[in-house]
């Protein structure tokens, strides 16, 4: 099931548009304040990753691009219980690990609107 979200997901990335108005999701949190949040930009840099756009990418959330191989392991050893074995799998899946993630993934969100 998560496999087919996730596909589904990049699909319409891929092939959709979030630089429209009419593109459906929308950050709350920039909207009401103007401040971006950690993962503001995501969507576009998602869209421009998949069109190996890679430096537009980073412009739009270096932090985004950072994490996403962190988030990429954890959805390999979720999907392929095979794969719960390695150690870097092993080491994604660490309570240490995540909270020392999320943590600078949430610094990321204040120095942005920072700079």
């Amino acid at each position: 099931m998560l496999a087919i979200l996730i596909v589904g997901m990049a699909l319409a990335l891929a092939f959709g548009n979030p630089y429209s108005l009419a593109w459906p999701l929308k950050c709350p949190l920039y909207w009401m304040t103007g401040l971006q949040c950690p993962l503001c930009g995501m969507q576009r840099a998602t869209h421009e990753l998949l069109h190996l756009h890679f430096a537009e990418a980073w412009e739009l959330n270096a932090g985004f691009i950072v994490i996403s191989p962190y988030f990429g392991v954890l959805v390999l050893g979720t999907l392929f219980p095979s794969t719960q074995e390695w150690k870097i799998v092993e080491w994604c899946r660490r309570d240490r690990t995540f909270f020392i993630v999320m943590g600078l993934f949430a610094l990321w969100g204040i120095i942005r609107n920072i700079m």
